[in-house]
């Protein structure tokens, strides 16, 4: 709770200073973005390109040298506190990690590549469209209806 704490406080502006600082800072940071014209995604997608590669360039390094490469993260819950839904997601999350290991150590260089070309491209994506605008155009494929499952016609269709 002490956390939950100390962002009321801020929120409530119980320490001007503090508050002051973070609104500056948030303010500062929106200006820098929009006059830059750069959008959350581009950053998003570049600061996981700069991951994935630096990961990766870590790997080989560590394989040159006769060094010990990371090994992949592991996300271990008790049985009595996970239920089944929590159960796929670390399943699922697992199989996540293995995969980001996979593209790290390079394992598999073509996987690296390919995962640093598509990032690549969602930042160029990102970086034509700002955040306001992609949300729109998801909600309109939305509302149009193009996100719907489409299956093979069966005895009723």
């Amino acid at each position: 709770m002490a956390g939950v704490n100390a962002l009321l406080d801020l929120a409530l502006w119980k320490e001007p200073k503090k508050s002051g600082a973070v609104f500056g800072a948030a303010t500062t940071l929106y200006v820098l973005f929009e006059r830059l014209r750069y959008t959350a995604l581009a950053l998003v997608s570049q600061v996981l390109l700069a991951l994935v590669v630096g990961s990766f360039l870590w790997s080989m390094f560590c394989k040159f040298s006769n060094r010990p490469a990371p090994g992949p993260l592991r996300v271990d819950l008790s049985e009595a506190a996970a239920r089944t839904a929590v159960a796929k997601a670390i399943a699922l999350l697992n199989k996540a990690l293995v995969l980001f290991h996979k593209l790290t150590t390079g394992a598999d260089p073509k996987l690296s590549g390919q995962a640093a070309f598509l990032l690549w491209v969602a930042s160029k994506v990102g970086s034509w469209f700002s955040f306001v605008t992609l949300a729109y155009m998801g909600k309109q494929s939305e509302a149009l209806g193009c996100n719907q499952r489409w299956t093979e016609p069966g005895p009723d269709n």
